[in-house]
C-alpha cells in the first residue's frame, strides 16, 4: 500500500510540474520556436585572434516568432586551453593554437555554425570606420554612390585589406572598392570586413525607395477625367 502511495506521489508531483512549466510556457516555447539559421556577424568563415587578446563574437539568430527570448545561444570551444569562450561569446586567445568555437541554438540544438579560431601574434584590425552608417536612395538610381573606409584602427595592423558583402543584393549590391549597385525597393545592410579575419566591421544601413510614379499618374488621370466631365 505504501508502495502504491508513493508511485502516486511521484505521478501527481510530475504531473503539477509540468503544469507549473507548461504555465511559464517554457514547454511551449520548445515545440513552436523555429529556428531558421545561425550566423556569426563579424566573420565569413574563420577567426584570427592575437594572443592574449579578447574577440566578442556576434551571433545573429533568425527564428520565428521573432523574439529576443527565443534567440539565446551558448557557445563552447573545442580546445579551452587555446581559445576560451564565455557564456556572452567573449572568446580570449591563450596561446598558439587552432581550437573550434560552436555557437548553437538554445532552443534548438541542431541549429548550430563551428567555425576555427586561429591564435596569432600578428596586429590585427580592430576597428573599421565608414564614411556613411546609413543611405536612403530611389530605386533606378544612377546616382555614383560609394562607400569609403574612413579610418582603420590600429595604424599599424599588417593586414588593412577590406572585403564587402551585402545582406540582400537584389536591393543593393557592392563591389570590391565600395561601390554600390542599386536593385530593387526594399531594405539592405552592406557589411565592411576586414581581410585579417580579426573579427572587425563595420555596417551601412541601405534603404532603396519604391518608384510609385505610375501610381501618381494613375492617379492624376482620373482626377482629370472627372474634371472634364
Amino acid at each position: 500500500m505504501k508502495k502504491c502511495t508513493r508511485v502516486f506521489s511521484m505521478i501527481l508531483t510530475m504531473f503539477l510540474v509540468l503544469s507549473v512549466l507548461a504555465g511559464s510556457g517554457i514547454i511551449q516555447a520548445k515545440s513552436t520556436v523555429k529556428v531558421s539559421s545561425i550566423k556569426i556577424k563579424n566573420t565569413k568563415k574563420k577567426f584570427r585572434i592575437q594572443k592574449g587578446k579578447t574577440v566578442i563574437l556576434n551571433a545573429s539568430v533568425k527564428v520565428s516568432p521573432n523574439k529576443s527570448k527565443y534567440k539565446k545561444v551558448t557557445y563552447r570551444s573545442s580546445k579551452p586551453a587555446i581559445v576560451s569562450v564565455n557564456a556572452k561569446g567573449v572568446m580570449k586567445a591563450k596561446k598558439a593554437g587552432t581550437a573550434k568555437i560552436t555557437v548553437a541554438s538554445a532552443f534548438d540544438a541542431k541549429k548550430k555554425v563551428t567555425i576555427p579560431v586561429t591564435v596569432t601574434a600578428d596586429i590585427l584590425v580592430k576597428k573599421i570606420v565608414l564614411n556613411k552608417t546609413s543611405i536612403t536612395v530611389d530605386e533606378g538610381s544612377e546616382e555614383e554612390i560609394k562607400l569609403q573606409i574612413r579610418q582603420i584602427i590600429p595604424r599599424n595592423a599588417k593586414n588593412k585589406d577590406i572585403e564587402w558583402d551585402t545582406d540582400d543584393d537584389d536591393v543593393a549590391d557592392v563591389e570590391d572598392d565600395g561601390t554600390l549597385i542599386i536593385g530593387e525597393a526594399g531594405e539592405t545592410v552592406i557589411t565592411a570586413y576586414a581581410a585579417d579575419e580579426g573579427g572587425a566591421y563595420a555596417e551601412c544601413e541601405i534603404i532603396v525607395n519604391g518608384d510609385d510614379s505610375d501610381d501618381d499618374s494613375d492617379d492624376y488621370d482620373e482626377d482629370d477625367s472627372d474634371f472634364d466631365e
